[in-house]
């Protein structure tokens, strides 16, 4: 078993991880990675939330990647929602998206304005991540720029998640 210290020092290296398809090359670092959750849901220590929040590579991890927030929410909202936002100004896609999924579960408007400037975002994924995130707000100021994103949206499945969150929220 890895301790904390190997543990971060491991989290530090890969910011972010390598896409998935390099991970399929090297099965051993999603290992350690993996070993890395496991530590840091046995061993309380809130340095690790930065840096899992900024870990993730291209696509899911082998399925590791959802596995991450339940290590999040073993720490206090307001430990966590702050590197949330930060992580949200990523310059790695793949960190981004992963982040507003975990906005989804740390809804607090503190990420508002982050997650509605997501749904402008070129990257589906992230636009639709972003929605669903600012569903589970507590202010529902974000309709109205789901109002104005309706009209440019060329993705389906977003355009009828945003119909039915406008349509059921009214």
């Amino acid at each position: 078993m890895i301790d904390k210290e190997e543990a971060l020092k491991f989290l530090e290296a890969y910011q972010p991880l390598p896409s998935d398809s390099e991970l399929s090359k090297n099965i051993n670092i999603l290992n350690i990675y993996n070993e890395v959750r496991k530590c840091f849901l046995a061993h309380y220590d809130p340095r690790c939330i930065p840096l899992f929040l900024n870990s993730f590579g291209g696509r899911n991890g082998f399925g590791v990647y959802q596995l991450i927030e339940d290590v999040l929410k073993c720490y206090p909202s307001e430990l966590v929602i702050p590197f949330i936002k930060l992580a949200l100004h990523s310059k790695f896609e793949s960190v981004i998206y992963w982040n507003a999924q975990i906005a989804i579960s740390f809804s607090d408007n503190f990420l508002q304005e982050n997650l509605i400037n997501l749904i402008n975002h070129h990257n589906v994924d992230i636009r639709y991540a972003a929605i669903l995130a600012l569903s589970r707000m507590p202010n529902q100021d974000y309709k109205e720029y789901l109002k104005t994103r309706l009209i440019f949206e060329s993705d389906n499945d977003i355009i009828e998640l945003i119909q039915e969150l406008l349509e059921n929220n009214n």
